[in-house]
């Protein structure tokens, strides 16, 4: 992964530092999101993902606390903090505005958090945008694990959404009004 891509922490113990002789093992605080991209040239300038359900976590800032327990040391998301705005999405784009490499993988830092869907908003040189949906029922994005998304293709026509029907004619049933 590239430097300064996901916050982590190493927990030493007093003994260790007092021997001067530490152990440690980073372990990451925040979730990944692994995009990997066609290999198709589409001109993408940017990619928001967002979260399907309202308490989905995605960025803002949080409250994170250090506890000890029988079983786990480290640190906790407080994922209640008040500081925290619901369903803020995250956009990934070039500093210098340059377009997305085509079959390249980009990485979305995420707190862990539990949402019903994903939702991947792809914008090209032109500003058009196309729409990608992650529906599995639940997507999980627990600490220090990646979820990984591969996007075979992408359509930014204007084409209007049609109505594809199989039969020559419909008949619908009245309400609410006298025949």
């Amino acid at each position: 992964f590239a430097d300064n891509l996901n916050l982590s922490y190493a927990p030493v113990t007093y003994t260790q530092l007092y021997k001067n002789n530490p152990n440690v093992t980073f372990k990451n605080v925040c979730s990944l999101i692994r995009i990997n991209l066609p290999q198709t040239d589409y001109n993408i300038k940017s990619i928001k993902v967002e979260s399907g359900n309202e308490l989905g976590i995605m960025a803002g800032n949080a409250k994170l606390e250090w506890a000890t327990s029988s079983t786990s040391t480290g640190l906790k998301f407080n994922s209640t903090n008040a500081g925290i705005s619901e369903s803020t999405p995250v956009t990934l784009s070039k500093a210098d505005g340059s377009d997305l490499v085509p079959g390249a993988s980009y990485y979305v830092v995420v707190w862990p958090s539990t949402h019903n869907k994903l939702d991947f908003t792809f914008t090209d040189a032109n500003g058009k945008t196309c729409v990608k949906t992650l529906d599995p029922g639940w997507v999980y994005c627990d600490a220090g694990k990646c979820v990984t998304v591969n996007v075979k293709s992408l359509d930014f026509s204007d084409a209007a959404p049609f109505l594809n029907v199989g039969v020559t004619s419909v008949e619908v049933d009245k309400r609410g009004a006298e025949e």
